[in-house]
């Protein structure tokens, strides 16, 4: 895992020193922190073979809910063209676990058979992207559209339910994963000084589809993680 995130690193810096020349470019760093939400995940997968099937259990369609906001941060290198930058970005969100719902019918209802495990412990999404954005200087405030590519590294740390729940009790789940992913959105710059802009921005990331995450403890299949979030932050020339 650790790998394949040092591979895309290298790739997306190298696409940063390809398409940027040297004089052409006015350079910049920035950094945001902001609001996240994480959309639940459905598992689709059935086996009779868990072990400790702490997040999903043997019943196709079961759902694991994440638990209100959460917390995003980005730092970023760039380079600005006037009405393009071009970008690389490190990303880190994190979000509580709340529950799980098992046995959630092919419509997704919650007949009286289905039933609602609490669980504690995080989710967190580690992010390597080359991002490219559209700038239109309309004098005082810079609306601005976004996009980038690639990859991500999942991490499921600590599920956990509490001692009432004393099927679950006393397990905890870890597992981590890597997966394409991508994001687009939409902003505002609003300049302070000559070097540094306010940046207000809303974010739509996802990952490809994961095919397996499996510990003795954790089995997921076939998900994307999705999130949407709400970031302000400094963009200051160099």
């Amino acid at each position: 895992m650790k790998k394949t995130m040092v591979v895309m690193a290298l790739l997306v810096a190298g696409f940063l020193v390809e398409v940027t020349p040297a004089s052409a470019a006015k350079n910049y760093v920035s950094g945001d922190i902001g609001i996240v939400w994480l959309n639940n995940l459905t598992d689709t997968y059935s086996t009779s073979n868990y072990v400790f099937p702490m997040l999903f259990r043997t019943t196709n369609d079961n759902r694991l809910a994440f638990a209100g906001s959460g917390i995003t941060l980005h730092g970023a290198i760039g380079s600005d063209f006037g009405h393009y930058r071009i970008e690389g970005e490190l990303g880190y969100q994190r979000n509580s676990v709340s529950n799980l719902t098992k046995g959630i019918s092919s419509a997704g209802s919650f007949p009286p058979s289905s039933t609602v495990t609490e669980l504690a412990g995080n989710v967190s999404v580690t992010s390597i992207l080359a991002n490219g954005y559209y700038d239109i200087h309309a004098g005082g405030i810079d609306p601005y559209i976004t996009a980038g590519v690639g990859g991500a590294s999942i991490s499921f740390n600590d599920i956990n339910a509490p001692a009432s729940s004393l099927q679950y009790s006393g397990s905890y789940a870890n597992a981590q994963a890597t997966a394409i992913a991508y994001q687009i959105g939409a902003g505002v710059a609003i300049p302070l000084c000559k070097n540094v802009k306010l940046d207000a921005r809303y974010r739509y990331f996802a990952t490809g589809k994961v095919g397996s995450i499996t510990t003795s403890q954790v089995t997921l299949n076939d998900f994307s993680l999705i999130s949407n979030s709400i970031v302000l932050g400094l963009r200051v020339g160099i």
